[in-house]
């Protein structure tokens, strides 16, 4: 039992060393634009009211999603200065922590821009929850 316990940790340590080894361009922060340089994913966990982000930037955006049930984030309105790339589903191991959705945006030009994220089921119109971000793009 202890072996089997070992091995799980060590088998974590050692993803995390992996995405920490081969992502160096990928930065943890919550909307602490000091660090924010062109060619780099900032992630930010949770809705955020607003990001300062540089051109060519990858905003990769981890809100707290229930999926295997209908729900996801929808996009409300399409954006003229951010590029929408792909949507992943986060899961962790622990059945008390929540599952996530992964949204990621391109800062194409320079501006301000705005973006609406509704939390629904695609087949029904309630929306069970909204989130506003304002992203300037220097």
């Amino acid at each position: 039992m202890l072996s089997a316990h070992i091995l799980k940790y060590s088998l974590i340590a050692n993803f995390f060393w992996l995405s920490i080894a081969c992502n160096n361009h990928k930065k943890y922060v919550n909307n602490d634009p000091l660090f924010a340089q062109n060619n780099d994913t900032l992630v930010f966990n949770g809705c955020q009211e607003s990001i300062k982000v540089a051109k060519g930037s990858i905003v990769e955006l981890q809100l707290e999603a229930v999926p295997v049930i209908g729900y996801e984030w929808i996009q409300k309105d399409s954006s003229t200065l951010l590029k929408a790339h792909k949507k992943d589903i986060l899961k962790y191991i622990e059945l008390e922590q929540a599952n996530f959705q992964v949204l990621y945006f391109e800062a194409k030009r320079s501006g301000t821009e705005t973006i609406l994220l509704e939390y629904k089921r695609v087949f029904e119109k309630e929306i069970k929850k909204t989130c506003t971000i304002n992203i300037k793009i220097y």
